[in-house]
């Protein structure tokens, strides 16, 4: 079966923001199918609407299926995992300057007004993967570390790469590409 990717922007940007296009493309010359996961309002972010985006989108998820997130995109990923049925299975998560709990801004609460099903997201999503800068300016290194720790998520850290966006003019980004063929590998030999 063709392995597919969702690719989820992150917090006001779009599915051709900073180094998406650039990953979509690598990715379908590696022979992926790509589908990237337009959310509504970005710059007005609202959890159950971004939830129902990617479930829209993504649809029957399976052990084909692999989610690259940026930023607040991670933790709607995280929270449509939770939403889908007890003996659903994915390929993986790779999220880019991601979080799973509050960074204390108003306008990103819709996503944490309860804590996530930690035990529910690792029996669906068996592989998670947390790439992060040492530097990044909205989500201190700490969050990552969280991630690594409760979620069991193998943590890549990147030096001076900040959030990997726009303002870091950020375009191509080799190290999930790398992640991501590196985890299909590990597959392919199970």
């Amino acid at each position: 079966m063709k392995k597919k990717v969702f690719l989820v922007h992150g917090y006001k940007s779009s599915p051709s923001g900073n180094w998406l296009p650039w990953l979509a493309d690598e990715l379908r010359n590696d022979g992926f199918e790509v589908c990237a996961v337009s959310l509504p309002d970005p710059a007005e972010p609202v959890m159950e609407k971004w939830v129902l985006a990617i479930r829209e989108t993504a649809g029957e998820p399976n052990k084909d299926t692999f989610f690259v997130a940026h930023s607040l995109g991670g933790i709607a990923v995280f929270r449509y995992i939770e939403s889908l049925p007890e003996d659903a299975r994915i390929g993986g998560i790779f999220t880019v300057g991601g979080f799973m709990s509050s960074l204390n801004r108003r306008e990103l609460e819709s996503f944490f007004q309860k804590p996530l099903d930690i035990d529910k997201i690792c029996r669906i999503a068996p592989y998670i993967v947390a790439i992060h800068s040492d530097n990044d300016p909205h989500v201190p290194l700490s969050y990552a570390e969280e991630m690594r720790k409760n979620l069991g998520a193998k943590l890549l850290v990147f030096p001076g790469r900040g959030h990997f966006g726009s303002q870091e003019k950020c375009t191509e980004l080799p190290e999930v590409l790398n992640a991501l063929r590196e985890l299909i590998k590990l597959e392919e030999k199970a």
